[in-house]
């Protein structure tokens, strides 16, 4: 049996340089397999202490266990866990039709996919889950439970609410970092080679700094390439709450990130940038879009070959993509620079194009497009507030009322100058509204009368009235 043969969209990349947790694995191993009917399985923790590698690590070593399918799923973009996340997710693995039902049905439709088949279902960050979404899924574990089928639930998030806790009962892992005895194993693995000798010398003083945060630690490996230990050790400590106490992750992410920015400032912008990179982007959107101006090819592989070793962000060389850990990307997004609009255009006017995939593949390809639903995702949402800052209204509550919709348009006197806005706008819509015809995806009324007003605006009342029968069908 090859690899292939097991369904699945496991983020492989984060198996690279992973050491060590064998207890844990062997408890994980238990759990999925055993005896016990218990179907969801929780892993807490801070961020940055390896939960997702962990989780992906198990689904490996079980990938045949789960011959049926191994599912992973993440919120899309900047967006918080949806339930429709996970339909989508289905549907993009598995082939599935969940988003084209009603949201009602989207409960009874996961747990179809899960009873009575071995399936691995991945839910990683729960945070930001409504409480009737987590009433869903209370009731399908609930049901899993019941049947005592073979399919399994992996949940993981920081913290778990009461009712998750009395779910997974003992099934139960906290991530507190990496374990001692795997430190020189993960120093051999994630260090880079240039200082690696010296990082084992320090072992215990970068585990004690680290407070055995494995994200913290490569960060400050990174560093070790900038800094005697010692040296590192004081301004570092100087940033926390004492000489004690664990540092944040965040404390060390801000000084790696603005370390290197100085070193290598076209990095600097390129970083603000890749705030952007919503759910990861491929590498070849990074070199032309997010690099595009910044330097050389030469530059662009020594940035990100620096980048990836610093532990400033990760390459999945299976998918040929580049991921930034959520904790980099919230600093990122509090801190970066702002870069304007024209940036943001940019941005949209880039990923207007993986759109339109949409429109040109069969539904049975889709899934090659699905990778880049965060940077789609966040590309709308950019169209929706420049049409919405143009006319200062609303666009749903326009098209409510007819008629001083299109007063509101013909009114407005600078169209020239945002006609390539207007025509942005209208050319996302139209995608979406296609991909919205299959899958039904949260907000996309207001994407559609974004576009029926752009189209409007730009007097295509072929397209107005295109956008105004698919708002109808929603």
């Amino acid at each position: 049996m090859e690899r292939s043969a097991t369904p699945n969209n496991i983020t492989y990349y984060r198996l690279n340089g992973f050491v060590g947790s064998r207890g844990h694995l062997l408890t994980l191993h238990d759990w999925l397999t055993g005896g016990d009917d218990l179907p969801a399985i929780a892993i807490s923790g801070e961020q940055g202490y390896g939960k997702s590698s962990l989780a992906v690590a198990a689904a490996y070593n079980h990938y045949y266990d789960f011959s049926d399918g191994i599912i992973q799923v993440s919120p899309a973009g900047t967006s918080p866990f949806r339930l429709y996340d996970v339909v989508r997710t289905l549907d993009t693995v598995l082939g599935t039709a969940l988003t084209r039902t009603s949201e009602d049905r989207w409960g009874i439709g996961i747990l179809e996919q899960l009873y009575k088949r071995s399936r691995l279902l991945i839910l990683d960050k729960l945070a930001g889950a409504t409480a009737r979404e987590l009433e869903t899924l209370v009731e399908i574990i609930s049901h899993l439970h019941e049947n005592e089928g073979q399919s399994r639930i992996i949940l993981i998030d920081r913290n778990f609410s009461p009712v998750i806790a009395n779910l997974v009962q003992h099934q139960h892992i906290h991530l507190d970092g990496i374990p001692r005895e795997d430190l020189d194993a993960f120093i051999a693995e994630r260090a880079p080679a240039a200082i690696r000798s010296y990082a084992q010398q320090n072992g215990e003083g970068i585990y004690a700094l680290a407070g055995a945060s494995p994200l913290c630690m490569r960060l400050i490996f990174g560093l070790l390439e900038d800094f005697p230990f010692e040296e590192l050790e004081t301004v570092l400590r100087g940033m926390g709450a004492g000489s004690d106490a664990a540092l944040r992750v965040s404390d060390v992410c801000s000084f790696a990130l603005e370390t290197y920015a100085l070193q290598n400032p076209p990095a600097g912008v390129f970083l603000s940038r890749l705030v952007r990179a919503v759910g990861g982007v491929y590498e070849h959107a990074l070199r032309e879009l997010f690099w595009a101006d910044l330097g050389s090819a030469e530059a662009y592989e020594h940035t990100v070959a620096a980048l990836a070793s610093r532990g400033l962000l990760e390459r999945d060389l299976f998918r040929q993509r580049v991921i930034i850990h959520p904790v980099i990307r919230r600093y990122l997004e509090e801190n970066a620079a702002m870069l304007g609009e024209e940036w943001d255009r940019r941005h949209a006017a880039f990923y207007v194009k993986q759109a339109e995939q949409y429109q040109m593949l069969p539904l049975q390809r889709w899934n090659e497009v699905d990778l880049d639903w965060g940077n789609i995702f966040a590309g709308a949402d950019w169209c929706a507030e420049r049409v919405t800052r143009i006319f200062e209204r609303d666009p749903l509550e326009m098209l409510e009322a007819a008629e001083p919709a299109v007063e509101a348009v013909a009114e407005y006197a600078d169209l020239a100058q945002v006609y390539d806005d207007l025509r942005l706008a209208r050319d996302y819509a139209l995608a979406l509204a296609h991909y919205a015809f299959w899958r039904h995806p949260p907000g996309i009324l207001r994407w559609l009368a974004i576009g029926a007003v752009a189209a409007l605006a730009i007097r295509n009342m072929r397209d107005y009235a295109w956008f105004l029968a698919n708002v109808g069908r929603q």
